[in-house]
């Protein structure tokens, strides 16, 4: 499962993107203190892909993390997009991409 090789660092920010305080490893598909709602949250933000722009058909998880800086900056969009950029650019703050990556769908 995905979960036994998330770092204690990862998972504290799973818990926070998730909106929890922390947690540690597990064997099940999402962390122990995550409901599987919360797991398919994450699964759906690393496999979104950036509807426009530049980079639009980008997945977020593969943004450049200058361009997540920017919209950190002057707000990120209304709605579900908007809060998934928010959960990338965490993970990317924290250098986080390759623990996720294993989520994006046919890899």
């Amino acid at each position: 499962m995905w979960c036994r090789s998330l770092s204690s660092r990862a998972l504290v920010v799973y818990g926070k993107i998730a909106g929890m305080n922390e947690s540690t490893g597990g064997d099940g598909e999402a962390a122990p203190g995550f409901t599987q709602e919360q797991h398919q949250d994450l699964v759906d933000a690393i496999n979104q892909r950036m509807p426009f722009g530049k980079f639009e058909g980008t997945h977020l998880i593969d943004l450049p993390e200058p361009y997540l800086v920017w919209f950190k900056q002057q707000g990120f969009p209304q709605g579900k997009l908007g809060r998934q950029m928010a959960l990338v650019y965490e993970i990317k703050l924290n250098g986080l991409e390759s623990t996720f990556r294993p989520l994006l769908a046919g890899t």
